[in-house]
């Protein structure tokens, strides 16, 4: 009885692809989907997806059945330093720190992940 009430669930589900930019098929979702992402203005992408459910990877190749939350920041090739902060606090507190360095001619780059 307990299977049966599963695979109603999954029926109910949705399938997602996650696609990054280079328009090759990162993974592969089927179950319950949240997905989200998000345009820094330092040109960097924010991807954050929860899935309770099943989920092929393409690569690594992998298989995984049950909750995941994946979080992956994408960096532009052109940024020479990626600061990681908490808060949006912190964020503020590195600005002008980032603002001297690329004074210099470097490409810095800040991030709240």
């Amino acid at each position: 009885m307990a299977i049966r009430g599963w695979w109603l669930l999954l029926l109910g589900c949705v399938a997602c692809t996650s696609t990054p930019e280079d328009a090759r098929r990162d993974t592969l979702h089927f179950g319950l989907v949240r997905s989200f992402a998000e345009t820094n203005p330092d040109g960097g992408t924010i991807r954050d997806v929860s899935v309770i459910g099943v989920w092929a990877d393409a690569s690594p190749p992998g298989l995984g059945v049950g909750y995941r939350r994946r979080r992956e920041l994408r960096v532009p090739l052109d940024c020479r330093l990626a600061v990681l902060v908490r808060t949006d606090a912190q964020l503020a507190a590195v600005r002008p720190l980032l603002a001297t360095l690329a004074a210099d001619g470097d490409r810095p780059c800040a991030y709240r992940f």
